[in-house]
């Protein structure tokens, strides 16, 4: 092995992520990153009053969207903020799921940078860019996981089929996505890596690169972050990280 890291999709980090339950105005913390899922646990934090005040205009603006449309409210209504900044492959990985965006809605905010996606059954999903550059998403705790683990799967696999020869893909008992895959062999430096990639139930991705001499596995680590729109917030090295082939030795002499 060379590196192992873990990437995660949620604004936080890896101690803490937070959800704001747009029904009570509160915001409660969730441990998403550490256990794989998102829920609600004991203990609120209470808001300031800045915060108060968004929460409240933003209960509004999804009311009126929701009467417009005429949809039932949903049982617990919550905000997640990720790392991602372009809405666009979230919003493609929605469509997958089942949800559509009604063209009116889509021209009326677009200028807002607000899409809201619903489908036949009434749920909604709400994608938003923040002022911070951020992606937020909003729909029911429940199916939050399901929409970033869709949404880190598409991604791993659309950038894995780029750079690898072969992919396979395995369901683990946890509910947790395998993508393997090896390097097409395009002469670089440290050899052909061998690239795992784990995505578990909340859209996590544990990212294995094997195979390989050198510090290149960074490089393959800060690609798929990137494609997940993710952070990595956890590394490991291994010893083949430090062991640099002669080629390298030469490469770094020239």
């Amino acid at each position: 092995m060379s590196t192992e890291a873990t990437i995660t999709p949620y604004d936080g980090g890896s101690s803490e992520s937070f959800i704001a339950d747009v029904a009570t105005g509160t915001v409660v913390a969730t441990a998403a990153v550490a256990v794989g899922t998102v829920k609600f646990i004991g203990g609120c934090i209470t808001l300031d009053e800045k915060q108060k005040e968004y929460l409240k205009k933003h209960r509004e603006e999804q009311r009126k969207e929701r009467a417009s449309l005429k949809l039932t409210t949903q049982s617990k209504l919550a905000v997640v903020t990720l790392n991602l900044r372009d809405p666009e492959t979230l919003i493609k990985t929605a469509t997958h799921m089942g949800y559509t965006v009604d063209p009116q809605i889509l021209s009326a905010k677009k200028k807002h940078d607000v899409t809201t996606m619903l489908k036949p059954t009434g749920e909604t999903l709400t994608i938003r860019k923040l002022r911070t550059g951020k992606i937020s998403i909003e729909t029911d705790v429940r199916i939050i996981p399901n929409v970033v683990r869709q949404h880190s799967y598409e991604q791993v696999i659309e950038h894995k089929g780029k750079i690898c020869q072969r992919i396979d893909v395995k369901k683990l008992p946890d509910g947790a996505l395998l993508i393997v895959g090896k390097e097409r062999n395009t002469g670089q430096l440290g050899g052909v890596a061998e690239i795992t990639t784990k995505i578990q139930k909340d859209g996590t991705v544990d990212v294995d690169v094997s195979s390989i001499k050198g510090g290149r596995c960074e490089e393959i680590i800060k690609g798929i972050a990137k494609s997940v729109g993710g952070e990595c917030i956890k590394s490991k090295k291994k010893n083949a990280y430090f062991q640099v082939t002669e080629e390298v030795k030469k490469n770094v002499r020239a």
